[in-house]
Protein backbone atom coordinates (compact mmCIF):
# COMPACT_ATOMS: atom_id res chain seq x y z
CA UNK A 1 0.00 0.00 0.00
CA UNK A 2 2.98 2.29 1.13
CA UNK A 3 5.01 2.25 -2.29
CA UNK A 4 1.73 2.22 -4.51
CA UNK A 5 0.47 5.44 -2.93
CA UNK A 6 4.14 7.26 -2.80
CA UNK A 7 4.93 6.57 -6.35
CA UNK A 8 1.32 7.19 -7.58
CA UNK A 9 0.91 10.12 -5.69
CA UNK A 10 4.54 11.47 -6.63
CA UNK A 11 3.31 13.62 -9.81
CA UNK A 12 -0.49 13.95 -8.71
CA UNK A 13 -0.40 16.19 -6.72
CA UNK A 14 -1.73 13.93 -3.18
CA UNK A 15 -1.55 15.18 0.04
CA UNK A 16 0.05 13.79 3.09
CA UNK A 17 -3.66 13.46 4.15
CA UNK A 18 -4.89 12.04 1.32
CA UNK A 19 -2.03 9.15 1.30
CA UNK A 20 -2.77 8.55 4.83
CA UNK A 21 -6.73 8.21 3.87
CA UNK A 22 -5.48 5.54 1.03
CA UNK A 23 -3.16 3.69 2.85
CA UNK A 24 -5.78 3.11 5.43
CA UNK A 25 -7.98 2.12 2.68
CA UNK A 26 -5.39 -0.31 1.57
CA UNK A 27 -4.90 -1.74 4.72
CA UNK A 28 -8.45 -2.55 5.80
CA UNK A 29 -9.08 -4.37 2.52
CA UNK A 30 -5.96 -6.63 2.39
CA UNK A 31 -6.11 -6.79 5.97
CA UNK A 32 -9.87 -8.19 6.06
CA UNK A 33 -9.33 -10.52 2.98
CA UNK A 34 -6.04 -11.67 4.87
CA UNK A 35 -7.69 -12.62 8.01
CA UNK A 36 -10.58 -14.06 6.39
CA UNK A 37 -8.59 -16.97 4.42
CA UNK A 38 -5.53 -17.42 6.92
CA UNK A 39 -3.83 -19.59 7.33
CA UNK A 40 -5.06 -21.96 4.13
CA UNK A 41 -3.16 -19.89 1.41
CA UNK A 42 0.49 -20.31 3.54
CA UNK A 43 -0.28 -24.13 4.02
CA UNK A 44 -1.00 -24.10 -0.13
CA UNK A 45 2.70 -22.22 -0.60
CA UNK A 46 0.79 -18.69 -1.08
CA UNK A 47 2.59 -15.60 0.29
CA UNK A 48 0.05 -13.24 1.81
CA UNK A 49 1.97 -9.83 0.85
CA UNK A 50 1.40 -10.77 -2.36
CA UNK A 51 -1.77 -12.33 -2.75
CA UNK A 52 -3.97 -10.47 -0.57
CA UNK A 53 -1.75 -7.20 -1.09
CA UNK A 54 -2.55 -6.57 -5.09
CA UNK A 55 -5.96 -5.81 -3.48
CA UNK A 56 -5.32 -3.51 -1.07
CA UNK A 57 -3.07 -1.66 -3.23
CA UNK A 58 -5.60 -1.62 -5.74
CA UNK A 59 -8.19 -0.18 -3.55
CA UNK A 60 -5.84 2.13 -2.06
CA UNK A 61 -5.43 3.80 -5.80
CA UNK A 62 -9.26 3.87 -6.47
CA UNK A 63 -9.74 5.99 -3.21
CA UNK A 64 -7.11 8.21 -4.61
CA UNK A 65 -8.43 8.50 -8.15
CA UNK A 66 -12.32 8.90 -6.92
CA UNK A 67 -13.62 5.60 -8.34
CA UNK A 68 -16.70 4.48 -8.02
CA UNK A 69 -17.85 1.73 -5.86
CA UNK A 70 -18.68 -0.74 -9.37
CA UNK A 71 -15.00 0.58 -10.77
CA UNK A 72 -13.87 -0.71 -7.35
CA UNK A 73 -15.30 -3.84 -7.51
CA UNK A 74 -13.85 -4.40 -11.19
CA UNK A 75 -10.25 -3.91 -9.93
CA UNK A 76 -10.75 -6.63 -7.63
CA UNK A 77 -11.57 -8.76 -10.40
CA UNK A 78 -8.69 -7.96 -11.91
CA UNK A 79 -6.24 -8.11 -8.81
CA UNK A 80 -7.84 -11.60 -8.32
CA UNK A 81 -6.40 -12.45 -11.61
CA UNK A 82 -2.72 -11.39 -10.54
CA UNK A 83 -2.83 -12.37 -7.16
CA UNK A 84 0.42 -14.57 -6.79
CA UNK A 85 3.44 -15.25 -4.65
CA UNK A 86 4.75 -18.36 -3.55
CA UNK A 87 6.47 -19.71 -0.25
CA UNK A 88 9.56 -20.89 -2.48
CA UNK A 89 12.20 -18.76 -0.65
CA UNK A 90 12.45 -20.73 2.23
CA UNK A 91 14.07 -23.55 -0.62
CA UNK A 92 16.77 -21.26 -1.99
CA UNK A 93 14.61 -18.51 -3.96
CA UNK A 94 14.79 -16.23 -1.66
CA UNK A 95 15.33 -12.99 -3.16
CA UNK A 96 12.03 -13.23 -4.60
CA UNK A 97 10.68 -12.27 -1.25
CA UNK A 98 11.78 -9.08 -1.16
CA UNK A 99 9.80 -8.42 -4.91
CA UNK A 100 6.39 -9.62 -3.56
CA UNK A 101 5.74 -6.07 -2.44
CA UNK A 102 6.30 -4.28 -4.59
CA UNK A 103 4.55 -6.77 -7.40
CA UNK A 104 2.11 -6.09 -5.22
CA UNK A 105 2.02 -2.52 -5.51
CA UNK A 106 2.97 -2.22 -9.25
CA UNK A 107 -0.02 -4.85 -9.94
CA UNK A 108 -2.35 -3.24 -7.73
CA UNK A 109 -2.03 0.15 -9.51
CA UNK A 110 -2.41 -0.97 -12.99
CA UNK A 111 -5.64 -2.85 -11.81
CA UNK A 112 -7.28 0.42 -10.50
CA UNK A 113 -5.97 2.21 -13.70
CA UNK A 114 -7.55 -0.46 -16.46
CA UNK A 115 -10.97 -0.53 -14.27
CA UNK A 116 -10.70 3.10 -14.19
CA UNK A 117 -10.09 2.92 -17.63
CA UNK A 118 -13.51 0.75 -18.39
CA UNK A 119 -11.67 -2.48 -18.43
CA UNK A 120 -14.77 -4.55 -16.39
CA UNK A 121 -14.45 -7.96 -14.52
CA UNK A 122 -16.09 -10.56 -12.69
CA UNK A 123 -18.66 -9.59 -9.86
CA UNK A 124 -18.54 -10.75 -6.81
CA UNK A 125 -14.97 -12.04 -7.21
CA UNK A 126 -14.11 -12.80 -3.55
CA UNK A 127 -17.09 -15.17 -3.00
CA UNK A 128 -18.03 -16.81 -6.11
CA UNK A 129 -17.49 -20.21 -7.24
CA UNK A 130 -14.29 -20.04 -8.92
CA UNK A 131 -13.25 -16.97 -7.45
CA UNK A 132 -10.48 -15.97 -5.04
CA UNK A 133 -11.88 -17.23 -1.96
CA UNK A 134 -12.27 -20.61 -3.73
CA UNK A 135 -8.64 -20.91 -5.16
CA UNK A 136 -6.90 -20.10 -2.05
CA UNK A 137 -9.25 -21.26 1.11
CA UNK A 138 -11.50 -23.08 -0.88
CA UNK A 139 -11.61 -27.43 -1.21
CA UNK A 140 -11.41 -29.14 -4.29
CA UNK A 141 -14.64 -30.10 -4.32
CA UNK A 142 -16.02 -27.53 -1.87
CA UNK A 143 -19.47 -26.95 -1.06
CA UNK A 144 -18.68 -24.08 1.53
CA UNK A 145 -20.80 -21.00 1.07
CA UNK A 146 -18.07 -18.21 0.43
CA UNK A 147 -20.78 -15.65 0.10
CA UNK A 148 -21.15 -16.38 3.98
CA UNK A 149 -17.65 -15.33 4.89
CA UNK A 150 -17.64 -12.39 7.03
CA UNK A 151 -14.61 -10.07 6.03
CA UNK A 152 -15.77 -7.56 8.69
CA UNK A 153 -15.57 -10.45 11.37
CA UNK A 154 -18.66 -8.68 13.82
CA UNK A 155 -16.65 -5.17 13.57
CA UNK A 156 -13.53 -5.46 14.63
CA UNK A 157 -11.96 -1.83 14.94
CA UNK A 158 -9.74 -1.19 11.74
CA UNK A 159 -7.20 -3.16 10.31
CA UNK A 160 -4.27 -0.68 10.83
CA UNK A 161 -5.15 0.18 14.03
CA UNK A 162 -4.47 -3.60 14.81
CA UNK A 163 -1.41 -4.02 12.63
CA UNK A 164 2.58 -4.53 14.56
CA UNK A 165 5.59 -3.48 14.21
CA UNK A 166 8.74 -6.13 14.59
CA UNK A 167 10.97 -5.31 16.91
CA UNK A 168 13.13 -8.42 15.32
CA UNK A 169 14.35 -8.60 11.93
CA UNK A 170 13.07 -12.03 11.45
CA UNK A 171 10.17 -13.76 10.83
CA UNK A 172 6.46 -12.48 12.63
CA UNK A 173 5.91 -15.81 13.74
CA UNK A 174 9.47 -16.55 15.97
CA UNK A 175 8.92 -13.14 17.88
CA UNK A 176 7.08 -14.66 20.90
CA UNK A 177 9.79 -17.13 21.49
CA UNK A 178 11.97 -15.01 20.98
CA UNK A 179 10.69 -12.39 23.54
CA UNK A 180 10.33 -15.30 25.81
CA UNK A 181 13.94 -16.57 25.58
CA UNK A 182 15.54 -12.92 25.45
CA UNK A 183 13.47 -12.43 28.97
CA UNK A 184 14.36 -15.68 30.77
CA UNK A 185 18.20 -14.81 30.04
CA UNK A 186 17.82 -11.45 30.90
CA UNK A 187 15.93 -12.18 34.41
CA UNK A 188 18.31 -14.76 35.21
CA UNK A 189 21.64 -12.98 34.08
CA UNK A 190 22.28 -16.07 31.60
CA UNK A 191 24.70 -16.61 28.48
CA UNK A 192 24.90 -18.62 26.14
CA UNK A 193 27.27 -20.74 27.06
CA UNK A 194 25.12 -21.22 30.12
CA UNK A 195 22.40 -23.04 28.37
CA UNK A 196 22.12 -26.75 27.86
CA UNK A 197 19.25 -27.08 25.45
CA UNK A 198 15.76 -25.13 25.15
CA UNK A 199 12.29 -26.55 23.95
CA UNK A 200 9.55 -24.18 22.30
CA UNK A 201 6.24 -25.23 22.25
CA UNK A 202 3.89 -23.30 19.58
CA UNK A 203 1.11 -22.84 16.79
CA UNK A 204 1.77 -25.11 13.78
CA UNK A 205 2.53 -22.37 11.00
CA UNK A 206 5.34 -21.18 13.61
CA UNK A 207 6.61 -24.67 14.52
CA UNK A 208 6.99 -24.92 10.03
CA UNK A 209 9.89 -22.64 10.24
CA UNK A 210 11.92 -25.27 12.34
CA UNK A 211 12.18 -26.73 9.16
CA UNK A 212 13.91 -23.49 7.45
CA UNK A 213 17.55 -23.54 6.68
CA UNK A 214 19.68 -20.91 7.09
CA UNK A 215 22.09 -20.84 3.60
CA UNK A 216 21.17 -17.07 3.02
CA UNK A 217 19.41 -14.12 3.99
CA UNK A 218 15.55 -14.77 3.54
CA UNK A 219 15.78 -18.57 4.72
CA UNK A 220 17.74 -17.47 7.90
CA UNK A 221 15.37 -14.72 8.46
CA UNK A 222 12.40 -17.69 8.50
CA UNK A 223 14.78 -20.61 9.87
CA UNK A 224 13.34 -20.85 13.60
CA UNK A 225 16.79 -22.14 15.11
CA UNK A 226 18.83 -19.46 13.68
CA UNK A 227 16.88 -16.98 14.83
CA UNK A 228 16.91 -18.48 17.96
CA UNK A 229 19.91 -18.76 18.54
CA UNK A 230 21.21 -15.63 17.23
CA UNK A 231 18.49 -13.92 19.72
CA UNK A 232 20.85 -15.86 22.42
CA UNK A 233 23.92 -14.84 21.56
CA UNK A 234 23.10 -10.75 20.57
CA UNK A 235 19.66 -10.32 23.32
CA UNK A 236 18.42 -9.00 19.40
CA UNK A 237 17.89 -10.42 16.20
CA UNK A 238 19.24 -7.29 13.52
CA UNK A 239 20.33 -6.57 10.11
CA UNK A 240 23.77 -7.09 10.84
CA UNK A 241 22.84 -10.39 12.22
CA UNK A 242 22.90 -11.52 8.33
CA UNK A 243 25.69 -10.46 7.10
CA UNK A 244 27.80 -12.80 5.37
CA UNK A 245 30.56 -13.09 8.86
CA UNK A 246 27.11 -13.58 10.94
CA UNK A 247 25.94 -16.09 9.04
CA UNK A 248 28.87 -18.30 9.04
CA UNK A 249 29.35 -17.46 12.64
CA UNK A 250 30.93 -20.74 14.39
CA UNK A 251 28.96 -20.35 17.95
CA UNK A 252 25.73 -19.34 16.67
CA UNK A 253 26.07 -22.39 14.00
CA UNK A 254 26.95 -24.90 16.80
CA UNK A 255 23.88 -23.59 18.96
CA UNK A 256 20.77 -23.96 16.33
CA UNK A 257 21.19 -27.72 17.63
CA UNK A 258 19.80 -26.97 21.45
CA UNK A 259 17.04 -25.81 19.81
CA UNK A 260 13.77 -27.83 19.63
CA UNK A 261 10.33 -26.91 18.06
CA UNK A 262 6.95 -28.61 18.43
CA UNK A 263 3.68 -27.95 18.16
CA UNK A 264 1.62 -27.42 21.39
CA UNK A 265 -2.01 -27.90 21.01
CA UNK A 266 -3.20 -24.99 22.98
CA UNK A 267 -0.64 -22.95 21.29
CA UNK A 268 -2.36 -23.56 18.22
CA UNK A 269 -5.74 -23.78 19.31
CA UNK A 270 -5.13 -20.25 20.34
CA UNK A 271 -4.26 -19.37 16.92
CA UNK A 272 -4.51 -17.35 14.77
CA UNK A 273 -6.49 -14.93 17.55
CA UNK A 274 -3.08 -14.90 19.46
CA UNK A 275 0.20 -16.37 18.85
CA UNK A 276 1.21 -18.17 21.47
CA UNK A 277 4.94 -19.77 22.65
CA UNK A 278 6.03 -21.88 25.41
CA UNK A 279 9.79 -21.67 26.02
CA UNK A 280 11.58 -23.75 28.43
CA UNK A 281 15.32 -23.23 28.93
CA UNK A 282 17.38 -26.27 30.47
CA UNK A 283 20.92 -24.54 31.90
CA UNK A 284 24.39 -26.64 32.12
CA UNK A 285 23.70 -26.09 36.04
CA UNK A 286 20.89 -28.12 35.92
CA UNK A 287 17.93 -25.76 36.11
CA UNK A 288 14.51 -25.55 34.38
CA UNK A 289 13.65 -22.20 33.02
CA UNK A 290 9.83 -21.49 31.72
CA UNK A 291 8.10 -18.89 30.39
CA UNK A 292 5.20 -18.32 28.06
CA UNK A 293 3.73 -15.05 25.92
CA UNK A 294 0.68 -15.03 24.53
CA UNK A 295 1.31 -12.61 21.68
CA UNK A 296 4.69 -10.78 20.60
CA UNK A 297 6.16 -7.24 21.87
CA UNK A 298 5.12 -4.77 18.86
CA UNK A 299 1.25 -5.88 18.72
CA UNK A 300 -1.19 -3.52 19.83
CA UNK A 301 -1.41 -4.61 23.16
CA UNK A 302 2.28 -4.58 23.78
CA UNK A 303 4.00 -1.77 21.25
CA UNK A 304 6.76 -0.48 20.39
CA UNK A 305 7.25 2.90 21.89
CA UNK A 306 8.53 6.38 19.88
CA UNK A 307 11.96 5.72 20.75
CA UNK A 308 11.98 1.68 19.93
CA UNK A 309 10.35 2.68 16.48
CA UNK A 310 13.00 5.67 16.11
CA UNK A 311 16.00 2.81 16.86
CA UNK A 312 14.93 0.02 14.23
CA UNK A 313 14.16 3.02 11.54
CA UNK A 314 17.39 4.29 11.54
CA UNK A 315 19.36 0.82 12.07
CA UNK A 316 17.66 0.30 8.76
CA UNK A 317 17.62 3.72 7.23
CA UNK A 318 21.14 4.98 8.01
CA UNK A 319 23.34 2.35 6.24
CA UNK A 320 21.09 3.35 3.20
CA UNK A 321 20.89 7.22 3.60
CA UNK A 322 23.11 8.12 6.19
CA UNK A 323 22.33 9.60 9.49
CA UNK A 324 21.44 13.51 8.01
CA UNK A 325 19.25 12.33 5.07
CA UNK A 326 17.30 9.39 7.43
CA UNK A 327 16.32 12.04 9.85
CA UNK A 328 14.91 14.58 7.16
CA UNK A 329 12.85 11.44 5.98
CA UNK A 330 11.89 10.35 9.48
CA UNK A 331 10.76 13.87 10.06
CA UNK A 332 8.56 13.90 7.06
CA UNK A 333 7.43 10.55 7.85
CA UNK A 334 6.29 11.19 11.18
CA UNK A 335 4.68 14.95 10.32
CA UNK A 336 3.23 13.48 6.95
CA UNK A 337 -0.54 14.84 8.20
CA UNK A 338 1.14 18.20 7.12
CA UNK A 339 2.82 17.44 3.67
CA UNK A 340 1.00 19.68 1.11
CA UNK A 341 2.05 16.82 -1.47
CA UNK A 342 4.17 13.65 -1.13
CA UNK A 343 6.46 14.42 -3.75
CA UNK A 344 9.44 15.76 -1.60
CA UNK A 345 9.22 12.47 0.82
CA UNK A 346 8.85 10.11 -2.69
CA UNK A 347 12.05 12.28 -3.69
CA UNK A 348 14.04 11.76 -0.61
CA UNK A 349 13.40 7.71 -0.17
CA UNK A 350 14.35 7.32 -3.89
CA UNK A 351 17.39 9.41 -3.89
Amino acid sequence: MVPAVLSFGHDRGISGQQAMTAIAVGYEIAGRIAQATHPKPRWRGFHNTAVAGVFGAAGAIGNLIGSSAKTIEDSFALAASNASGLFTFLHGAGDIKRLHAGQAARDGILCALLAKNGIPGAENVLEVKDGYFHAYAGGDVDPARYADIDIFFGGQPSVVSRCYIKPYLCCRHIHTALDCLIAIMQQHKLAAADIKDVHVGTYAVSASHAKVGWDNFAQAQMSFQFCMATGMHYGAVALEHFSQAALRNPAVLADCSKFKVETDPECDAAYPKARPSVVTVRTIDGRTLTMKRNDPKGDPADPLTDEELFVKFHALADPVFGRSKSERVRDMVWGIDELASVSALTEALAG
